[in-house]
């Protein structure tokens, strides 16, 4: 049949005992890792990370900024909403819109200042996490700045 052309051949397996103790030094008894080696993985990763979360740090700091510059953006897109509603800037930052802007400005660690509210004008400055200021007024002017802007005139302005 078939198989009858396989009866002939003969497999030949021979098994060496003896151990050659050069080849000893290059092949590894055990599969597994060492000690020293599964520390030294442990180190690197540990470094990585804390280099990651360094650099993360700086960056969330960054985000909360830019998520009151936006706040402080939509205030002033607000204000003008505001006036056009009531004719007036006065009772702007009891505005429930304002409002809810405000204490997410202070969630992300900014405080909040407005300067006195009249009919024709209106300031609000907020301190950021950076340490700069950004600064919004009824002359539509938004702007960053490294000190402290006074809202000054009778239009108050941030200068």
């Amino acid at each position: 049949m078939f198989l009858d052309g396989f009866k002939n051949i003969k497999v030949d397996c021979k098994i060496s005992t003896k151990r050659n103790n050069k080849m000893q030094i290059f092949t590894r008894k055990n599969k597994g890792f060492t000690l020293i080696e599964l520390l030294v993985v442990i180190a690197i990763i540990g470094i990585l990370a804390s280099i990651v979360l360094v650099a993360l740090g700086n960056t969330r700091e960054k985000a909360r900024d830019v998520r009151m510059v936006s706040d402080m953006n939509q205030i002033r897109s607000l204000g003008e909403i505001f006036r056009d509603n009531n004719e007036t800037y006065v009772g702007l930052s009891a505005d429930p819109s304002v409002v809810i802007l405000a204490a997410d400005i202070a969630a992300q660690g900014g405080t909040l200042s407005w300067s006195n509210l009249t009919v024709d004008a209106y300031c609000a400055e907020v301190l950021l996490n950076g340490g700069n200021y950004f600064c919004v007024d009824s002359t539509l002017r938004a702007d960053n700045y490294p000190t402290n802007p006074i809202c000054t005139g009778a239009v108050q302005t941030c200068e």
